[in-house]
């Protein structure tokens, strides 16, 4: 039995654009059996998107719980672009 494991994307936010930054947002994967994360996924124009500030649950009740707050905390950023 082959030990390879494909990380899978079980929930995200909404790309948001803050302050400051590059596009981002929050997702929630499974990437190993009973291994959750959630990690900021930053989409730089031009580039390939990329993953920071990983945080790691062997509960995923506990993994959605974090998703959550950081999605929340992501969403009530400023934000960015032109003022109407």
């Amino acid at each position: 039995m082959s030990d390879a494991w494909t990380t899978m994307v079980l929930e995200s936010s909404a790309i948001k654009l803050a302050e400051g930054r590059y596009p981002s947002q929050i997702v929630l994967r499974q990437v190993k059996a009973k291994t959750y994360a959630t990690h900021m996924k930053v989409h730089p124009p031009g580039d390939e998107p990329y993953f920071i500030l990983g945080r790691y649950f062997f509960n995923l009740d506990e993994a959605i719980v974090d998703f959550n707050h950081r999605s929340r905390e992501l969403e009530e950023a400023p934000m960015s672009g032109p003022a109407e």
